[in-house]
């Protein structure tokens, strides 16, 4: 997915509604990716990522999340924001017992 889903809406407050397909290319983008991403939804002006943590059974038990304003803050999906998060998240994920598929 090019463009995060909330902005492919075309809402700019309030509760996006996702139908079954977009949810979907949603969790997909996340494992493409290793992490979700939104810009500018729910809160204009900020975008954020968040990283999944995995217990050593392979179950989603939290997500790691930084944010911040979109005028200084580097979305893009190997940035410098990005790279840390997702490398801070495996790593939890690893002290959880979670063995990366090959």
């Amino acid at each position: 997915m090019s463009e995060d889903i909330a902005r492919q809406s075309g809402r700019s407050s309030g509760v996006v509604q996702l139908d079954r397909a977009q949810v979907e290319e949603a969790i997909a983008e996340t494992r493409r990716q290793g992490l979700s991403r939104t810009l500018g939804q729910p809160i204009p002006g900020i975008d954020a990522f968040c990283a999944p943590v995995f217990d050593s059974a392979g179950h989603l038990v939290l997500g790691i999340t930084a944010m911040g304003p979109a005028a200084t803050f580097d979305n893009d999906w190997n940035g410098k924001v990005a790279k840390p998060l997702r490398a801070c998240a495996m790593e939890v994920s690893r002290r959880l017992g979670y063995l990366e598929a090959a």
